[in-house]
């Protein structure tokens, strides 16, 4: 007897502290940009969705349907009001630069949508597969043939094709599906396609968060790999011999969200399995409004599964970004792993840290500390005040910050004890500033200037480096594993079983902590930390369709979300039966706490052995009653499906939170 557990899941899915983001690039044989707009405070780049033309017609007539609106007392001879991106795939539309008068006259024109301004996107990673319970030539990665023949699209900044981790021993050709192309010098098996979508035309990475996210997704395996002399052993990704796509939508700067649904459009174009964003708004926005959103909805409409980053904004309310039902959403969690650093004090006590550059020799020396609240983001002066000194400053995670360190470590500083802000809590997110830098947590940070502040004449450390860790891409190369070896399955049931399967408790079987290390609440954890092996085998999921999400967009947005998001003109609003948000056949049950008993439904199928029996455990507060109907089902066959019904009542709802996790 199985139990069917996990009908309250969180949309945030924990994964990995080191897996995070990934970067797209505009290929422009196969997408108009226009390289020398005007840079007019008149003018602005907007995205325009609009109509299909009237009849069916390639990609060309398609272009030329765009251009149409766009006439020429409308451009000017200077061409101002220029075409950006033509897109036909991941909806009908464009992106163009325009003045708001340009604009009204466009919007009147037959066959428009909707537009809204670009808008800027932000970037949100060796042993973290062991970590996840991955082994080299056992258990769940064998069996997954190592995410073999999947192709995993990244879109991020980029990617430098000459790295180790691309190489392609044992990688087989891509399959024949692939209609990708690659502008790389250096493509191989690995590395099938690159393309960049912003106006450099060049697919290298120019900062290394595309290569960070593409090899941490697929990269293959390095031997001998060390970060700095420590932490040597062999540097592998998640999926090691799934094939790599990357679309380089980002440059040095920051990411546009015209160029991202270009990077989209050319992914779906081009036959990618799985898609890995990791970069996203800084704000929430509505659905309809959210270009990540809408281009994904297609991609996931055509089968392929979405991984978006949640953003870095955390741990604050209302701080998730990429969050419609049909995306897989991934936030970050630590790993099992630090580049340990001490600073020893003088009155004997020892405070940890953590440091990528490790210095060879401890030093052992006791040097002053020098902490003020006035310079306290390091912006002191470059002078004989700081020379031998340690100084305590305060991470504002700023490449300026980061500069100002180098130069002060430069001008004769000992070394620099950088601490967390209140937000990040007992949470380290360890950066490189090849120089002697320890990273501390915001309470040591504070012990340090309190230690700093006593009169005992004893505020001397001495700093000691002891040796030997990015979450969306981590989870891309999950996906990509039980898309190899669930070929079939769709993007929600992939999603479902991610879901469903995740652990609740961290490695050592005790609560999964927060950033102030604190018990966790569902609202920290989301659905739980990855496990892949379960994953492979969820024995029930929750699937959904097209039809599914388009029922939801009309309940939530109406006939003007429908049209901007599904844009089928074959499904209206009035055809459709409207599913509210609780109604939703998805993972979560999010419904409102009263006296009165509240209701709701789901569909599961069994993708587990044909004869299979499930039990319903339910596990809530006391003031809770929550009744499955039924709480055994006995399915005969695999694929098959039964609906159940989940009851709740509040016993004292005016005091009773309104999240439940069976």
């Amino acid at each position: 007897m199985k139990s069917f557990r996990h009908l309250s899941v969180q949309l945030l899915l924990l994964a990995t502290l080191f897996p995070i983001l990934a970067l797209c690039y505009i290929n422009p044989a196969t997408t108009s940009i226009h390289q020398n707009a005007t840079k007019s405070s008149a003018y602005r780049a907007y995205i325009v969705l609009v109509q299909p033309p009237p009849s069916n017609a390639g990609e060309d007539a398609h272009h030329q349907w765009h251009e149409s609106f766009l006439s020429r007392s409308l451009a000017g001879d200077s061409r101002k009001s220029c075409l950006l991106y033509s897109y036909t795939e991941v909806f009908n539309g464009f992106a163009v630069r325009l003045t708001d008068a340009e604009l009204d006259i466009v919007s009147k024109k037959p066959g428009f949508v909707r537009a809204f301004p670009d808008q800027t996107l932000q970037l949100m990673t060796t042993h973290t597969p062991e970590f996840l319970g991955l082994r080299n030539g056992t258990g769940f990665w064998s069996q997954a043939d190592y995410g073999k023949g999947v192709i995993i699209g990244l879109l991020d900044s980029g990617i430098y094709a000459a790295h180790a981790s691309f190489n392609d021993h044992g990688v087989p050709p891509p399959p024949a599906r692939w209609k990708g192309s690659c502008d790389a010098a250096r493509c191989n098996n690995k590395l099938i396609g690159a393309k960049s979508l912003i106006a450099d035309h060049d697919s290298d990475d120019e900062q290394g968060h595309g290569t960070h996210t593409s090899s941490t997704a697929a990269g293959n395996f390095v031997t001998g790999a060390s970060y700095n002399g420590v932490g040597t052993g062999t540097a592998v990704g998640i999926a090691p011999s799934a094939h790599i796509a990357m679309y380089k939508v980002c440059d040095a700067r920051d990411c546009k969200a015209s160029a991202t649904l270009a990077g989209l459009e050319e992914a779906i174009k081009d036959g990618v399995d799985v898609l890995s964003l990791s970069l996203g708004s800084s704000t929430s926005a509505s659905f309809d409004q959210d270009p990540i959103s809408i281009g994904a909805f297609s991609a996931v409409s055509k089968g392929i599964l979405v991984v978006c980053a949640a953003g870095n904004n955390g741990p604050i309310q209302r701080s998730v970004t990429n969050e419609a039902p049909w995306l897989l959403t991934v936030a970050a969690s630590s790993v099992d792993r630090s580049f340990g650093a001490n600073i020893h004090l003088g009155n004997g006590k020892t405070i940890d840290g953590e440091a990528l550059t490790q210095i060879g020799n401890p030093r052992s020396k006791l040097h002053s500390l020098l902490y003020s609240k006035e310079w306290r983001y390091c912006n002191y002066d470059y002078d004989s005040s700081i020379t031998g000194k340690i100084l305590l400053c305060k991470d504002n995670k700023s490449r300026a910050q980061r500069s100002k360190i180098r130069n002060i470590v430069g001008a004769g500083a000992t070394g620099v004890v950088l601490f967390n802000d209140e937000i990040s809590g007992y949470t380290t997110t360890v950066t490189d500033y090849n120089s002697s830098v320890v990273q501390v947590t915001a309470a040591d940070g504070e012990a340090l200037i309190a230690y700093i502040a006593s009169t005992d004449n004893s505020s001397m450390a001495s700093l000691a480096y002891n040796g030997t860790s990015m979450a969306t891409p981590h989870v891309s190369g999950v996906a990509a594993l039980i898309k190899g070896i669930h070929p079939d399955w769709s993007p929600a049931t992939i999603k479902s079983a991610i879901l469903t399967t995740s652990d609740i408790i961290n490695g050592t079987g005790g609560s999964i902590l927060d950033e102030q290390h604190r018990k966790a609440s569902v609202y920290d954890t989301g659905a739980g930390h990855v496990n892949p092996a379960r994953a492979a085998d969820p024995g029930l999921v929750y699937d959904l369709s097209v039809i599914d999400y388009a029922g939801y967009i009309c309940w939530l947005l109406g006939d003007i979300g429908l049209a901007t998001i599904v844009h089928n003109s074959s499904l209206s609003c009035a055809k459709l039966p409207k599913v509210r948000d609780v109604q939703l056949n998805y993972p979560t049950i999010t419904v409102p706490l009263t006296s009165t008993q509240f209701t709701v439904n789901r569909t599961v199928t069994n993708v587990g052995p044909a004869e299979s029996t499930f039990k319903a455990k339910v596990d809530v507060p006391r003031s809770l009653t929550v009744r499955v109907i039924p709480d055994t089902m006995s399915f005969s066959k695999t694929g098959e499906k039964k609906t159940f019904s989940v009851s709740v009542s509040s016993l004292n709802w005016a005091k009773s939170s309104t999240w439940m996790e069976p």
